[in-house]
């Protein structure tokens, strides 16, 4: 198969994410009290389909190379037909979830559809589809990196050190398939005409769709259909009735004009921003919201280099000038006035902090203090969102002074805010193959006070480090305050038993 009919390919399976995910997303944002599990599934597919956007623009590059890589190099042939051919079953699963939802909730009246939408969403299935998808997500990043390398040699040891990510993802497409009655080919280099447009999504369907009964055909166009989505926008939109959160949402009218960046997971144009298609192998995504010159990242615990493009890090160093590459991360250590050369660091020994361009507005839930104990922020007041991590807190100022840390949870910011945040989480954590439910969460926080109970600053240290490192896998605001709530609870509980 050539880099067009593959890129054919890859064009079929990345509309089904991105219809599946704005699915979900509308779901989401007419749902005050959404689901953890449908905020990241939002998310992940999001995310899922940006990089297949960023494949293919990397596929169309240099088509002549691209071609030969394929002829000559079998085990990149393999790969890219395990990973997309996964895909095609994980796109398969995601829209029939989205088609079954949407049956259901409109099979009823307006006033109760949420009710409707509860007893089809089913949370179990859901996490495990969520470790799927997230196991999928490391295979597509290996896509894109074996695109943009040059050497043969170095090729082949990429596939080879990968080999046992890429078995795990061909057995989890043949669960899927299992479980779900999946009707996709066992390849995608199956069914393919040598001479299929790029832009002909019929070759894609012929290939890939999931029979050819006039029922399902039928069912496929109604689903697509406009009338079909105007009875799904009708059935979301909010009534008159529909209690408001028990602080008031900013308005778009009311929002800054500082704040009126269009939301990060727009479904429209996220892989242009998210992942940008240029000529270099250095992305710098979010730039209309993050500003890159002084977000920082800082250093959990030591760190000795294993090769000579690595930093050097120790406990509390920060980490400026941050570059983000198609491989890892790229940055400077700080010290004093000095910078180090810049050298190569892991996301999972950082704690990324994201420094806003203008202002995420909120709304303070309750009355926030200083660790003095002195009134910050009275209840109601707008608040501006001024850094952005992976963590229970974000860095925030009223009327423009600087009040440090805020508990996520103080905080109702309005829906355009979240949504940027939600992408940035989303795109920047921490990846987790495995999914992670509450009763895994609590084992791990109790696993951790358990080797670390002393109340020295060594113990407290290794606490907070591996804190950090769970609350660095969270992809959205919602999954940081469950998060929250698990920790808060399994806290309780260790201080009790040693009786603090």
């Amino acid at each position: 198969m050539d880099p067009l009919s593959i890129t054919a390919a890859v064009l079929g399976i990345t509309t089904k994410c991105f219809s599946a995910a704005k699915a979900l997303n509308d779901i989401r944002n007419a749902f005050q009290n959404a689901p953890v599990t449908l905020t990241s599934l939002c998310s992940e597919t999001t995310i899922i389909a940006a990089s297949l956007s960023r494949i293919q623009s990397l596929l169309l590059q240099d088509v002549a190379v691209t071609s030969n890589t394929f002829a000559t190099r079998r085990e990149v042939r393999e790969t890219f037909d395990s990973t997309l051919t996964s895909c095609v079953v994980i796109g398969s699963c995601l829209e029939e979830h989205v088609k079954n939802i949407t049956r259901h909730i409109l099979a009823g009246k307006k006033s109760n559809w949420k009710a409707r939408f509860k007893t089809v969403w089913n949370a179990d299935e859901i996490e495990q589809l969520l470790g799927q998808i997230r196991g999928q997500q490391l295979a597509i990043n290996l896509l894109i990196s074996l695109l943009q390398m040059d050497s043969l040699s170095e090729i082949h040891r990429t596939v080879m050190r990968n080999e046992k990510l890429l078995q795990k993802i061909i057995a989890n497409s043949q669960s899927l398939r299992r479980s779900h009655s999946v009707k996709a080919p066992s390849s995608i280099f199956e069914g393919q005409a040598s001479n299929a447009s790029i832009l002909d999504e019929r070759n894609f369907t012929k290939a890939f769709g999931k029979t050819n009964e006039a029922d399902d055909d039928f069912e496929a166009e109604l689903f697509r259909s406009s009338a079909y989505k105007r009875s799904v926008a009708g059935l979301l939109a909010p009534l008159t009735e529909d209690k408001p959160d028990d602080t008031r949402t900013i308005t778009a009218e009311e929002a800054s004009p500082d704040n009126s960046t269009a939301p990060i997971n727009a479904i429209g144009n996220l892989h242009i921003r998210a992942l940008p298609g240029n000529t270099s192998s250095v992305t710098r995504p979010f730039q209309e919201i993050i500003d890159w010159k002084k977000s920082y990242a800082w250093v959990y615990g030591n760190y000795k280099p294993t090769n000579p493009t690595e930093l050097r890090l120790k406990f509390d160093h920060i980490i400026v000038n941050l570059w983000l590459e198609s491989d890892g991360w790229i940055g400077q250590v700080k010290s004093g006035s000095s910078l180090t050369p810049s050298g190569r660091f892991h996301r999972e020994n950082v704690h990324l902090f994201f420094v806003v361009k203008g202002r995420i507005l909120a709304v303070a839930r309750q009355d926030i203090f200083s660790e003095k104990g002195l009134l910050s922020a009275p209840k109601g007041s707008r608040i501006a969102i001024t850094e952005i991590c992976h963590g229970g807190w974000f860095v925030c100022s009223y009327n423009g002074v600087d009040i440090g840390f805020v508990d996520v949870e103080f905080l109702h910011i309005d829906e355009k805010g979240r949504a940027n945040i939600d992408g940035i989480l989303s795109t920047f954590r921490v990846l987790d193959p495995n999914p992670r439910d509450v009763a895994s969460l609590e084992g791990c926080w109790r696993e951790i006070y358990r080797r670390y109970p002393a109340r020295n600053d060594q113990d407290k240290k290794s606490r907070k480090d591996e804190t950090n490192l769970i609350f660095s896998k969270c992809g959205s605001v919602e999954e940081i305050i469950e998060l929250l709530k698990i920790w808060d609870q399994v806290r309780f509980e260790w201080e009790r038993e040693q009786d603090i």
